[in-house]
C-alpha cells in the first residue's frame, strides 16, 4: 500500500535579509486506507473480518520567519 505526501513552500522577502516562508504539507494526499490483517482466531465471532482502518489524510499549515 502506498501513500503519497505533498508539500508546497513559498518564500516572500520582507527586507534584504528577512524572509517569510508559508508552507502547506499534505500527508496521505490520496486518502488511501491502510487495513490491518483480518482476525485469525477460529473461535472468534469476527473470524476473517477486518474491523478497523487507519491512514487518514492530514494537512499541516505553517509560517516560518527566516532572518
Amino acid at each position: 500500500m502506498r501513500t503519497y505526501n505533498f508539500s508546497v513552500f513559498k518564500h516572500f522577502g520582507i527586507r534584504e535579509r528577512t524572509k517569510v516562508e508559508f508552507r502547506t504539507e499534505f500527508f496521505n494526499l490520496t486518502n488511501t486506507a491502510i487495513f490491518p490483517n483480518p482476525d485469525s482466531n477460529f473461535n472468534s465471532g469476527t473470524f476473517g473480518e477486518i474491523r478497523s482502518a487507519s491512514g487518514e489524510r492530514v494537512v499541516q499549515l505553517g509560517v516560518r520567519l527566516l532572518f
